[in-house]
């Protein structure tokens, strides 16, 4: 495997101490030369983690899957951006010189990149932006030792050709791969990855694999896809051929107030500022206190609801409204959250410990056979080696029996990561939101034309500039969205928590989910059993290392049936009857699963999602109640049917 290493001749080695060495060393090759520093916290580094939002953070087809990173590192710094136009430098262009050879060298920092902080990064690390930028140094040198005729030929810097766009021809020449050089470095140190790449002991350097970055993505998803694709008015699901009444829909049961938040998502305005869920919730209640002012709704009870990166943004919430000298106006009375990112353990335990029978239970779809390449021997190997096997049969008890022991964090017990890789290969299709979903990916109305082909652009529209069903000027209109808003997208370009992600502690770990929990004593998590991303099993296990009101989880497995009466009705909003899952309630917090939804529970069981929403406004007694839906517009008995249909 290759990997970047602390070579002597290439970089200072890095003493096993917490402090380097006080000596330099000279460096032998042409990289440049670097310095031993004792103190490493000249500069600092933030991980960047992928994260799901409030609403959802992929397409349906899988092709903009996000993953969540595993336990962020927390830093001070935070990086603005300023403009810069790329310029073609042959100091970076040219063939190996004492002159280039120097330019490049003086990218890297002191150390070319790797450092130690006992808060950022207690194990030694290094920047994967340098990281990056040494193996594009390392092909540059490879291939001008490779074809010393490149290195020869006479190099004429007026040719038109350094300044072109990339639209010349491909040919294999100096110029060429000169140019391509210079803008792939100059792309890189544009948008830095910050990831923290922790060191491989084993390679005495990092390989940067196994490592999670920031893709684009939450938590920056708009709540636009849970009104159009989960619980609004209308539904315009992936593949259907329009929008469509939803009977199904919450504003049946309560008023419901959809939010793009933090600032910079969806069609908010205001550029993001803040870096920690505190400084979020803050912004949240300035303007929902200013909406309740505006439109006379002070003390009526409000309840939260969001799914996925709504796990952390609903109890930060949440405890804001407790916290506040106006906690009565805000009257908060219960929460919802589907399929909620929260974690009790770092490393992404959540996910990574029950992988194995997650695996086993749905390898019919998955197709991580035994035999097929060596990922289900990988995973099997990795979930008996870092100790998950004996965690669940030890732990994963009701009741529980005690706290759990703390995760562990190394690459190779991020077997999430197996999965990914087998996935990808296998099943390129795959959703790991919805495991069950394959080939073909399925076209999507809210996605861009150029975000990929399964973009579902009407014929009455450009695919070169669609941009999305929300962003039609008839939809503009309807929303009052100003003509010179940016157009809305599912989810931001940027972290709206800055280049470090969010600061904050998980909720479990802060305590604002607990005392959610206890103040509300009307609290519902429901997860979908197909959903890989944030597995059931997975928050189960987080929920039995949690205390609140005066206990450790739940005494008893999930065992109750969730059940559905039949409501007939147009196929446009149909929903499974009799038993869809299962439910546990105690001491003021319930645990739901549906067995066939995936991570936006109530898009893939529109009635599972109606009717625990029907429980958290107290409109049934509980989830096993065979009641008929409350609030469906019209008679959907059955009685007066005709093919077991009804108008609206």
């Amino acid at each position: 495997m290759s990997s970047w290493l602390y070579k002597p001749q290439q970089y200072a080695q890095i003493n096993s101490g917490d402090e380097a060495g006080e000596e330099t060393q000279t460096r032998e090759s042409r990289l440049g030369r670097y310095w031993r520093c004792s103190k490493i916290h000249l500069f600092y580094a933030i991980l960047l983690i992928a994260v799901a939002a409030v609403s959802r953070h992929t397409s349906p087809g899988g092709t903009q899957q996000e993953y969540y990173g595993d336990e962020p590192v927390k830093t001070e710094l935070r990086l603005s951006t300023v403009p810069r136009t790329f310029e073609l430098d042959l100091d970076y262009a040219m063939p190996p010189s004492v002159k280039v050879d120097e330019a490049w060298a003086s990218i890297f920092p002191k150390e070319g990149g790797f450092f130690q902080h006992p808060k950022l990064a207690p194990h030694k690390s290094c920047i994967a932006v340098f990281h990056q930028l040494h193996c594009l140094d390392m092909i540059r040198q490879a291939l001008y030792e490779a074809r010393p005729d490149f290195t020869n030929q006479a190099y004429n810097a007026s040719r038109p050709e350094h300044d072109a766009a990339h639209d010349h021809n491909h040919s294999h020449d100096m110029y060429h791969i000169g140019h391509c050089f210079d803008l792939i470095r100059q792309s890189i140190m544009c948008k830095p990855d910050l990831t923290i790449e922790v060191g491989d002991p084993t390679v005495n350097g990092v390989t940067g694999f196994g490592t999670e970055h920031q893709l684009n993505g939450g938590p920056g998803c708009s709540s636009f896809i849970g009104l159009v694709q989960e619980n609004g008015p209308f539904t315009w699901f992936p593949s259907a051929y329009r929008p469509v009444y939803n009977i199904y829909s919450w504003s049946q049961l309560s008023n419901i107030l959809y939010i793009d938040q933090p600032a910079g998502t969806g069609f908010s305005v205001g550029s993001p500022n803040a870096t920690t869920e505190e400084e979020i919730a803050q912004q949240f209640l300035g303007f929902y206190h200013n909406w309740m002012e505006t439109f006379g709704t002070k003390g009526r009870k409000t309840h939260l609801t969001g799914e996925s990166y709504a796990g952390h943004y609903i109890p930060y919430i949440g405890d804001a409204m407790i916290k506040s000298n106006q906690s009565a106006d805000y009257n908060l009375s219960g929460a919802l959250m589907f399929s909620p990112y929260i974690r009790s353990v770092p490393g992404d335990f959540q996910q990574h410990a029950v992988t194995l029978p997650f695996v086993d239970e749905y390898n019919n779809v998955m197709g991580l056979y035994p035999g097929v390449a060596d990922y289900y021997d990988r995973i099997k190997a990795a979930d008996e080696d870092c100790g998950y096997a004996e965690m669940r049969e030890k732990h994963f008890t009701f009741p529980p029996s005690g706290l759990f022991p703390a995760g562990n964090e190394s690459d190779a017990c991020r077997i999430s990561h197996i999965v990914y890789e087998g996935l990808a290969q296998i099943s390129p299709c795959a959703n790991i939101y919805h495991i069950s979903q394959g080939c073909p990916n399925p076209s999507d109305p809210l996605l861009w034309a150029d975000a990929g082909d399964n973009a579902s652009v009407p014929l009455s529209f450009d695919k070169k500039t669609w941009h999305g069903y929300l962003n039609i000027p008839e939809m503009r209109e309807a929303l009052h969205i100003p003509s010179g808003q940016r157009d809305w997208q599912e989810c931001t370009d940027e972290n709206p928590f800055g280049p470090g992600g969010d600061q904050s502690a998980d909720p479990f770990a802060s305590g604002a989910l607990t005392r959610v929990i206890e103040h509300t004593n009307n609290f519902i998590i429901a997860s979908g059993n197909l959903d890989y991303r944030v597995p059931t099993n997975g928050t189960l296990m987080v929920l039995q290392n949690m205390t609140w009101n005066g206990g450790q989880g739940f005494d008893e497995f999930p065992s109750k049936a969730f059940f559905l009466p039949t409501a007939y009705s147009d196929l446009s909003s149909q929903s499974a009857a009799g038993k869809i899952g299962d439910w546990v309630e105690q001491r003021g917090l319930t645990f739901a699963r549906v067995f066939t939804a995936g991570h936006e529970l109530p898009r893939y069981a529109q009635g599972g999602g109606y009717r625990l929403l029907e429980r958290l406004l107290n409109r049934v007694p509980d989830l096993t109640n065979d009641a008929m839906f409350s609030a469906l517009p019209g008679d959907f008995s059955g009685a007066n049917t005709t093919h077991g249909s009804t108008s609206n």
